[in-house]
């Protein structure tokens, strides 16, 4: 988060003219999304509970898994097409998601279906448990590694990362002490995902998450085994018209999870309350909370 003179408040701050330069020269800026089969799934799901006709896969043009996108970057030197599966077809068989019945195969022709209400991707199994920053100023490295890059890495290769268990999650430490230059002063989420993609990033079990925000690896496995687990591409989706905001919602039905940096400023701040009907809550009750 950033204050709006762009002193960092919990560790994002704002880039500088070289890093942007960088920043639009790398990543991708997203034109358009298509459903996936896992966000056709999600839309029929709803469907299916309102008792509305199910989409067949044939309905709607549907992307295979990080083929949803068209974009390209600021300077024009990168572009990236969506490969779509299917094109919309009429008279199509779909079998209902599991946990439905009733409801009938839609067999015209739909371009746009509509998107669930709502969807919390926190709740798969591939979103890993809450961490702990402690007191550095190193979110932006936490939300787009540890929980970013674990996430979206446990989704392709379908692994639960809902555990204790830290081999399969990535170190927010060897990333933010890549890039604060020696100091405490936070980062950017570009220079995140500029270490993602280049060097690669170590497990939190091989380079764990403590308070040395200068400690880099002295040896070498640990920056061998970095280098196995590189991002292919970063990228950006604006929210500034309907088309992006719905390209924001197709993205998060999908299935993946998104970061956005947001001024400090702008907080409304409350407390957790009591639930009365559970007791699953009680341990942070009066915790303060941003909404």
């Amino acid at each position: 988060m950033m204050s709006a003179d762009g002193i960092h408040g919990l560790g994002a701050r704002r880039l500088t003219p070289e890093e942007k330069v960088i920043e639009d020269a790398r990543s991708i800026i997203v034109e358009k999304v298509h459903l996936n089969r896992f966000g056709l799934d999600r839309v029929n799901r709803e469907r299916g509970e309102k008792g509305l006709n199910l989409l067949g896969e044939q309905a709607v043009p549907i992307a295979a898994d990080n083929e949803e996108f068209t974009g390209k970057t600021r300077k024009g030197n990168k572009a990236v097409k969506a490969k779509i599966l299917n094109s919309p077809a009429t008279g199509v068989k779909a079998v209902a998601p599991s946990g439905l019945s009733g409801a009938g195969v839609q067999s015209m022709s739909v371009s746009a279906p509509a998107l669930p209400s709502g969807v919390d991707n926190s709740t798969l199994i591939w979103f890993p448990p809450i961490g702990d920053q402690k007191s550095l100023g190193s979110c932006a490295s936490f939300s787009t590694t540890y929980y970013q890059m674990t996430y979206m890495v446990a989704r392709s290769m379908n692994r639960n990362v809902r555990n204790t268990d830290n081999t399969n999650k990535f170190s927010p430490k060897f990333v933010y002490n890549l890039v604060n230059g020696g100091a405490d002063m936070g980062s950017t989420p570009s220079g995140a995902y500029g270490v993602m993609e280049s060097q690669g990033v170590p497990t939190w079990a091989d380079w764990p998450y403590d308070t040395n925000y200068t400690a880099w690896p002295t040896t070498a496995p640990i920056w061998r085994s970095a280098i196995n687990n590189r991002i292919a591409s970063d990228g950006m989706a604006y929210m500034d018209s309907p088309e992006g905001l719905a390209n924001v919602k197709t993205m998060l039905t999908n299935g993946y999870i998104l970061n956005f940096q947001c001024d400090i400023n702008g907080w409304s701040w409350t407390t957790l309350k009591n639930d009365p009907t559970t007791t699953a809550d009680d341990a942070t009750v009066g915790w303060p909370v941003v909404k």
